[in-house]
């Protein structure tokens, strides 16, 4: 006699459950966060390819910095580590400008963030926050 009045309990939350479920409504919400998701995402790669690439954005030169300060932070996104820089950006021209930045950077490019190292960037004179490191 348990099986049967198992099953009974089963069947009757079962019935419940369907009551009480939204599935349109669900699916609309996932359908908005996965949108959202899938907007973030390009945002995010054409970034990085805008970054590979210097000669992609045409308001970007490439220039040298040096290294003044590499602060890693605590907080890791897709196998990188967030690290607050402070640079010296010399552009085209002997221009010095100071710039600080927040990159994400890959365990194996970590050990080339040390003070007084020489890198390649790109960024928009105008707008120096736009620094993109080329590695």
């Amino acid at each position: 006699m348990g099986f049967f009045s198992s099953y009974g309990k089963l069947m009757q939350m079962t019935d419940e459950m369907s009551a009480n479920s939204d599935v349109k409504g669900d699916m609309a919400s996932m359908q908005a966060k996965m949108n959202a998701a899938k907007a973030s995402m390009q945002a995010a790669n054409a970034a990085q390819a805008a970054a590979s690439n210097p000669g992609s954005r045409i308001d970007h030169v490439l220039a040298t910095a040096i290294i003044a300060t590499a602060v890693p932070q605590t907080t890791w996104v897709a196998g990188g580590q967030l690290t607050d820089l402070t640079l010296t950006v010399s552009i085209p021209g002997g221009v010095m400008l100071p710039v600080s930045t927040t990159q994400l950077v890959s365990p194996q490019n970590m050990l080339a963030l040390r003070p007084g190292a020489q890198l390649t960037v790109t960024l928009d004179p105008k707008n120096p926050a736009t620094v993109a490191i080329v590695w």
